[in-house]
């Protein structure tokens, strides 16, 4: 996979954390996202990871009945503070 492709994985499934375990950080979700066999000790995604970020992105109807979980908004990644 290319550098893209493995970012937007990653993200969404940094996301999945975040929505799945009630975080708000980043740190926490990744660490929720270690413990949950999501991505490695060395930060890099498991193939469960791959699987759980690919669903997100290619089919979020069924993401979101599988782990339960709704979408109020779309993921932003970027720091709003810094573009005002």
């Amino acid at each position: 996979m290319n550098k893209v492709n493995d970012l937007m994985l990653f993200e969404s499934v940094i996301l999945h954390c975040q929505m799945t375990h009630n975080i708000s950080g980043t740190r926490e979700a990744l660490v929720a996202a270690q413990k949950d066999g999501l991505v490695d000790f060395y930060n890099q995604l498991t193939s469960a990871g791959r699987n759980v970020g690919q669903m997100m992105l290619s089919n979020l109807e069924d993401y979101q009945n599988l782990f339960d979980v709704e979408f109020k908004k779309p993921p932003d990644f970027f720091d709003q503070q810094a573009i005002h």
